[in-house]
């Protein structure tokens, strides 16, 4: 067996501090929260940590994309859907596993909630991610300075 010593610290960053605020499955449907990439990686599976339990008739459902342009859902792809059973409790963890897919500098994850819990609901996103090296002046997004 083999282990991955690498950090991935700076590899994806947190688009603006929306994510740091449990998500309120809730609320009206939207884009809650999303995250930049800033090197080349795979994403293979998403999580949704559970802070407030789901009290709903009909499941809330999130569905992650991928934007290769900076806030512009153009040339979006979806690349899963999260969905949280009624009754689900608190401190639970959904986990949707994908087939890695490739992210480059200047592609970004959003996270768009397109089904409402009816009472309640809450919590927060996370993904794995893998690495995937390139160097950098192979990527057309990124721009080595002097």
């Amino acid at each position: 067996m083999s282990y991955n010593n690498e950090s991935q610290m700076g590899a994806i960053i947190p688009k603006s501090t929306a994510i740091f605020t449990a998500e309120d499955l809730s609320a009206a449907n939207a884009v809650y929260g999303g995250y930049l990439v800033m090197k080349q990686c795979r994403i293979k599976r998403f999580t949704f940590y559970v802070t407030t339990a789901i009290n709903t008739v009909t499941p809330p459902q999130v569905v992650i994309k991928r934007r290769p342009t900076y806030n512009s859902a153009t040339g979006e792809i979806t690349l899963g859907t999260i969905i949280i059973p009624n009754g689900t409790a608190a401190g639970k963890v959904m986990v949707k596993d994908i087939s890695p897919v490739t992210l480059f500098p200047g592609d970004e994850i959003s996270f768009e909630q397109t089904v409402q819990a009816g009472t309640a609901g809450g919590g927060f996103y996370g993904f794995e991610i893998e690495d995937d090296p390139e160097y950098v002046l192979n990527q057309s997004n990124m721009i080595v300075t002097a």
